[in-house]
Formats: structure tokens, C-alpha cells, sequence
């Protein structure tokens, strides 16, 4: 890959991270409805929107590419659903006992899992990048944890939130590039949602006076969150190492305090701001090492 194409798929997932940042203002609405309805009604609206988009395309490759795309798709999809849905239920209830500075930073941590699963998957990154990793947990530090760090009755949930997410990503990175990328968006999202519904039906009593009132949160959520930047996710991790996308992924953190600043008026400290541009520089260094090394070879 040169480097003006690492910097174009770098580019990519700086914009899921500020989608999925911004997701984090909407969401303050959107919980109200309960968090399996939540996750449930968005995945759905997202993997449904998705599919006519698939069927278009699909009609433009041969039958045998469609048959060899759609058996690993159909199997990654699923397995990438599930995981999705244990990642985003955690999280959601996770933050019902703990603050939502604590859980960003807990959530984040899957920049340190994932290259420590990615050593079993033969996926090692260069010191350059753990060097990145250590960085970006620096900054997460500043950036999220702005009370005393003291283990909450939610820290469980939410860490394990953090697990499971460093496993989805290393899932993506297996399948992605051997899948149709719509239809394995899709199946996802179908099947966490059909997950979360599920379990909605089984915990939880729906409102319909609060869905619809957040009928706004789950546009957002669904159709620009979930169906195109799960789509950008994959697309970008088809060339992009695991590690590397995880450190893009934790600028989500920067995003949404940038947001509520701007939209719900919450000011930063000076470590916040410190916090941040040391995330920034941790992506960037990550970038520019990984784009000379590949140059070089």
C-alpha cells in the first residue's frame, strides 16, 4: 500500500471515530427508551437500509464470486452480530453504575487489547505502534478519568464492553476482506438488533411515547452510526492493521468531548485538552511509522 493510501484509509476511520463521537450527544436521548430497545431498534433500522444497497451492487458480480463471498459473509456476519451485541449491551448497562467518563476510559482500553490479541493471530504491529498504544491510553487518562479512579459496581460491565470489542475488531480484520462488504455490514446489524429486541421483549417494557419521541436519536444512531460507519469500518479494515484502526477508533473519545462542548455547552479542563492532543499525536505517529516501514519494504 503507498502512502497516500494508508493516509486515505487513515482518513476513513478519523471519520467513523467523529460519527461515532457525535453518536455519544444523541445517545443521552436516545437511553431513555431503554437500552436493549435502544441498540435493538438501531441496528435494525441500519441493516435494513442497508440491503437494497447490497442488492444493486450484488447484480454487478458473477454468480461463482457470489457464492465464494457469501459463505464466509453469512458466517462472519453472524458471529460478528453476536459479538457486536454482547460489546453494545455491555457498555449500555454498564454505564447505569459507573460515570461516563469512567466508562470512555474503560471502553477505550480495547487499544490495549487488541494488539495483545493480534499476537495470537499473527497480526504483531512494529515498537512504533506500542509505543502509540501507550500513548493513546495516556491521553484516554486525561482526557476521560477526571475523578478519583475508584472501581464502581458498572466498571465490570463496561470493562468487559472493552473485551469484547477488542475481539469484534480482530473479527472484522479475519473477515472483512474476504466478504461482501454491504451484505456483511447487514448481517451484522440484523442480528444484534434482532438480539437486542429480543432481549427488550424478555427485560425490559417498551414505551411507545419514548421511541418516538427519540425518533431523532435513532435515525442518527441507526442510518449514519451503525449502517454507514460500520460500512466505512469495514472497508477501511480490509487494508488497514487491527491496532492501528484501534487507535483511529479511540479518537471517538475526542469527538464526543468536542461535542459536548459545542452542542451541549460542557466545557474542557486544560488536561482534557492536553489528553486529546496526545491521542492526536499518538494516531498520527502510528500512521507516519507504518506508512515509511511499508514504504521502505
Amino acid at each position: 500500500m503507498t502512502q497516500k493510501q494508508q493516509w486515505g484509509y487513515g482518513g476513513l476511520l478519523v471519520l467513523l471515530a467523529m460519527i461515532w463521537g457525535l453518536c455519544f450527544v444523541v445517545q443521552d436521548v436516545g437511553n431513555a427508551m431503554g437500552a436493549f430497545a435502544f441498540n435493538g431498534i438501531r441496528c435494525l433500522l441500519g441493516g435494513l437500509c442497508l440491503l437494497p444497497a447490497w442488492a444493486i451492487t450484488r447484480n454487478r458480480q458473477s454468480s461463482i464470486v457470489n457464492r465464494q463471498l457469501n459463505k464466509t459473509t453469512w458466517v462472519g456476519g453472524l458471529i460478528c452480530g453476536l459479538v457486536l451485541f454482547i460489546a453494545s449491551s455491555l457498555q449500555q448497562h454498564g454505564l447505569r453504575f459507573t460515570t461516563v467518563g469512567k466508562a470512555g476510559f474503560l471502553t477505550a482500553l480495547y487499544v490495549v487489547f487488541v494488539p495483545l490479541g493480534g499476537l495470537f493471530l499473527k497480526k504483531r504491529v512494529g515498537w512504533n505502534v506500542w509505543l502509540a498504544v501507550a500513548g493513546a491510553v495516556i491521553g484516554l487518562y486525561l482526557l476521560c478519568l477526571t475523578e478519583t479512579l475508584r472501581l464502581a459496581p458498572g466498571d465490570a460491565l463496561v470493562f468487559g464492553c472493552a473485551v469484547m470489542y477488542a475481539v469484534y475488531i480482530l473479527l472484522v480484520a479475519h473477515y472483512a476482506p474476504r466478504a461482501d462488504t454491504l451484505l456483511f455490514t447487514s448481517l451484522q446489524l440484523l442480528v444484534s438488533g434482532a438480539l437486542g429486541l429480543a432481549a427488550m421483549a424478555a427485560f425490559e417494557t417498551p414505551s411507545l411515547p419514548l421511541i418516538l419521541f427519540g425518533w431523532w436519536t435513532l435515525l442518527y444512531a441507526g442510518l449514519i452510526s451503525s449502517a454507514v460507519g460500520l460500512s466505512i469500518q469495514m472497508i477501511a479494515q480490509r487494508r488497514v492493521n487491527p491496532t492501528v484502526a484501534s487507535l483511529a477508533f479511540s479518537l471517538e473519545a475526542v469527538f464526543a468531548a468536542l461535542a459536548g462542548l459545542i452542542f451541549l455547552g460542557q466545557g474542557m479542563r486544560a488536561r482534557e485538552v492536553v489528553g486529546c492532543v496526545i491521542l492526536f499525536g499518538a494516531t498520527l505517529f502510528a500512521q507516519l511509522n507504518l506508512s515509511r516501514k511499508r514504504m521502505e519494504n
